[in-house]
């Protein structure tokens, strides 16, 4: 009966746009940057959105920062934090999670003006059947166009699939895009599961932002202390800094992590 329950609560949404959110009014009054500040943050199942919005605020790299990814959202999660730290943002869920009924998905968050994006169903599901997806989404800082990518992909993917689904992600992305970000949580638990989800990225053109962030998890430190969940990849930029937060209060199971980046010429 519980199985029955649970299945009924699930639902992937397989449409191509659809439901989706977006709030694309928001103006950020200055000059646009050469500098950029993007943080990317799975806020586990949008459970606690308020004091992850009180963390970001307390956090000189988060609360200034032009872009923002985050995971295991729901749309009244995302509006909070758009509505409360003064971002555009446009979210699409990728299921009903059966863990709590309520969507789940990817969003994008931005200082700057939004332009197209999009949902990316990625192939393959992992043996829960919950299907996983990357948002796309133009930003427009000045007269420059960056296409940002936030992603989750599953824990127990096969090594096979997780390679493929990332060609798939790198196959929407046009040879002349001279800016690009990728971020989100890759769930990169193994050594395996790390080089097949990071090795398509670095052949397409990427660099990994984040490559010395140490396990941006809670839990399993001890285990892991040479890898990390979280990544952020860029091409046409360069990195200026990066850390991850880990603060004592814990709105989510995972740290927060940012990069500032100089945009190349």
């Amino acid at each position: 009966m519980r199985f029955f329950h649970l299945q009924n609560r699930k639902r992937n949404y397989t449409h191509p746009q659809h439901p989706q959110y977006a709030y694309l009014d928001y103006t950020e009054k200055r000059t646009p940057p050469n500098r950029l500040q993007v943080f990317t943050y799975n806020i586990q199942f949008a459970k606690k959105v308020r004091p992850a919005v009180e963390l970001i605020e307390s956090n000189e790299n988060l609360k200034h920062a032009d872009i923002v990814l985050l995971q295991e959202m729901d749309a009244e999660g995302v509006m909070h934090i758009c509505d409360t730290l003064g971002y555009n943002y446009v979210y699409y869920p990728a299921v009903r999670h059966p863990n709590h009924g309520r969507d789940f998905g990817n969003a994008i968050l931005s200082k700057w003006p939004i332009g197209e994006h999009k949902k990316l169903i990625l192939p393959h599901v992992e043996r829960t059947k919950l299907q996983r997806i990357a948002v796309l989404a133009d930003i427009h800082v000045g007269d420059r166009k960056i296409l940002v990518i936030c992603i989750h992909l599953g824990v127990w993917l096969k090594t096979a699939y997780r390679t493929l689904q990332m060609k798939r992600v790198v196959s929407e992305i046009p040879e002349r895009e001279k800016y690009c970000i990728i971020g989100g949580d890759f769930n990169t638990l193994t050594k395996r599961n790390y080089h097949a989800t990071i090795d398509p990225l670095i052949h397409g053109g990427f660099d990994l932002a984040t490559k010395n962030i140490a396990w941006s998890y809670k839990h399993w430190y001890i285990l892991n202390r040479k890898t990390s969940l979280d990544h952020i990849f860029t091409r046409g930029a360069r990195l200026i800094q990066t850390d991850k937060v880990a603060s004592r209060k814990k709105p989510s199971d995972h740290y927060p992590i940012w990069v500032q980046l100089e945009l190349d010429d």
